[in-house]
């Protein structure tokens, strides 16, 4: 994923520091479902949503 790291050195003893990034994850194990149908282990249904799409966030970091 895009991210973005800098350090500004002000003097000796201070220094500021700026970080961007965007980041990705995967749906919850939990929105990916399936349903046993008759209780028999070799006709089991699977449901899906298709609709699913990742979750996107935008962070920064500023530091001094």
């Amino acid at each position: 994923m895009p991210s973005l790291n800098s350090i500004l050195f002000i003097d000796e003893h201070w220094l500021f520091s700026f970080g961007a990034s965007k980041n990705y994850s995967k749906p919850l194990l939990s929105s990916l479902t399936f349903a046993d149908s008759d209780n028999n282990p070799d006709k089991i249904e699977y449901i899906f949503n298709p609709n699913l799409k990742p979750n996107i966030s935008y962070n920064t970091d500023l530091s001094l």
